[in-house]
């Protein structure tokens, strides 16, 4: 301080020079702090995730309020703790998110998050009309935000697969298919919040620990892999041009591969694993001809209440849920295809019913250990006891309580938004 003032005395412009220099070192500080800040909370976002999927909800809590206390300007804080807990948020926590949307500069896919994380508050103060309202809004920024892979995924989903799904061209290489008759993989397959990673959770928390990987889409990306380098995507696509032709060898060594990675195979006859990609219902002839000894669980619920579960569950990874009648649309092939299938395969396939899961627990889910060929263990209805349990899904609050009863009057409020979908489905009102 004593020579800074003494340098002052001397010129005006040392001062200058000296002031300059003290701003520096100061906006050196207030970046390294920035950025340190920035660090800390990156760190604590990963632990709070990370202790969400163990089922260490308080924990994860903490966390992600600590990380509003440090900066409350981080939208997807906000998402992940309404993940766990839908009533913590306050309303100075809406405040701030609505005043987070006024921002200039904050995004499409942003924006998208912020009326989501608004009709939170407006479902738990029973304002239905502006929940939707909400909703709408925010999937109608989904949708702006959409990248090039999304909107080839959403033409992948929506166009390709409901018109080629029974059309697909292959070769059966016998010596392949026999490579694989050790295995007896379970693919639980359907629509999402329908009860399928409780079927998985019980089913991997038998005395056998069936081992699970989830989620995977190997099978859907693989062959969306093969079909792009056949140019599946090119600028002048043409679907009365498409051929759905399959590699199946180089198919079915990619899909061992992946499945190797997960470290979910062993080498032992009728080795049993679970797969829980729920969009492998479109490939179920093609998955039978590559795993002979392959069966398929069939999640499903009334289709209305599965609609606006969908609907109300930000599923921004699935390019098929960015309106409800994208969502109507989806569930409408689905029941077409399903039912194709169950036809074709009866012996193959096992519908489970989530209300009657819920209603009979022990009776159902014996059942469906007894389709699988996998030794009934009573104690895997315990499995939200299990601490080594993590599985990465929507349904993580869920997944860590004991099974409770249907509710059937949860989704009586938004009949009115299923009513304007009459005409177009006319299936929605079997169930509203």
């Amino acid at each position: 301080m004593f020579v800074f003032g003494k340098k002052i005395k001397l010129d005006n412009g040392k001062i200058a020079i000296l002031f300059g220099n003290f701003s520096f070192f100061v906006i050196i500080f207030f970046i390294n702090y920035t950025m340190s800040k920035s660090n800390l909370i990156a760190s604590l976002l990963q632990s709070g995730i990370s202790a969400a999927q163990k089922g260490e909800f308080k924990k994860a809590k903490e966390i992600f309020l600590k990380i509003i206390d440090l900066n409350d300007n981080i939208l997807s804080v906000y998402l992940n703790i309404i993940n766990i807990d839908e009533g913590i948020l306050k309303e100075k926590n809406y405040k701030k998110i609505q005043e987070i949307l006024n921002y200039p500069w904050i995004n499409d896919s942003q924006k998208a998050m912020g009326k989501f994380l608004l009709s939170i508050n407006e479902k738990k103060n029973k304002r239905f009309i502006n929940e939707i309202s909400l909703l709408e809004k925010s999937y109608s920024f989904l949708n702006k935000s959409k990248s090039k892979t999304e909107y080839q995924s959403d033409l992948f989903f929506k166009t390709i697969l409901p018109k080629f799904y029974s059309k697909k061209k292959y070769n059966v290489d016998t010596d392949t298919v026999k490579k694989n008759l050790y295995m007896s993989p379970v693919f639980i397959i359907g629509l999402p919040r329908s009860g399928s990673t409780l079927i998985e959770s019980i089913l991997s928390s038998s005395h056998e620990r069936i081992p699970t990987c989830g989620e995977s889409n190997i099978l859907n990306s693989t062959i969306v892999q093969q079909l792009q380098n056949n140019n599946l995507f090119d600028h002048n696509f043409e679907i009365s041009n498409f051929n759905f032709k399959i590699d199946f060898n180089l198919l079915s060594k990619s899909i061992i591969k992946k499945f190797e990675d997960l470290f979910v195979l062993k080498k032992k006859v009728n080795f049993i694993f679970i797969d829980k990609s729920l969009e492998n219902f479109f490939y179920i002839d093609l998955i039978l001809d590559l795993f002979p000894n392959a069966k398929f669980i069939h999640c499903k619920r009334n289709l209305f209440h599965t609609s606006i579960a969908i609907y109300q569950k930000f599923l921004t990874h699935l390019g098929w849920v960015y309106s409800y009648r994208d969502i109507l649309n989806y569930i409408n092939n689905y029941s077409n295809i399903i039912e194709f299938y169950k036809k074709k395969f009866p012996k193959k396939i096992f519908d489970l019913d989530l209300e009657k899961l819920t209603l009979q627990k022990e009776e159902k889910a014996k059942e469906v250990f007894d389709f699988c060929n996998i030794k009934w263990d009573i104690k895997s209805l315990e499995f939200y006891k299990r601490k080594d349990l993590l599985l990465k899904t929507a349904s993580v609050k869920q997944i860590r309580e004991r099974i409770y009863d249907y509710d059937k009057d949860k989704f009586a409020p938004y009949k009115n938004l299923a009513i304007n979908f009459y005409k177009e489905f006319p299936w929605l009102k079997k169930y509203v």
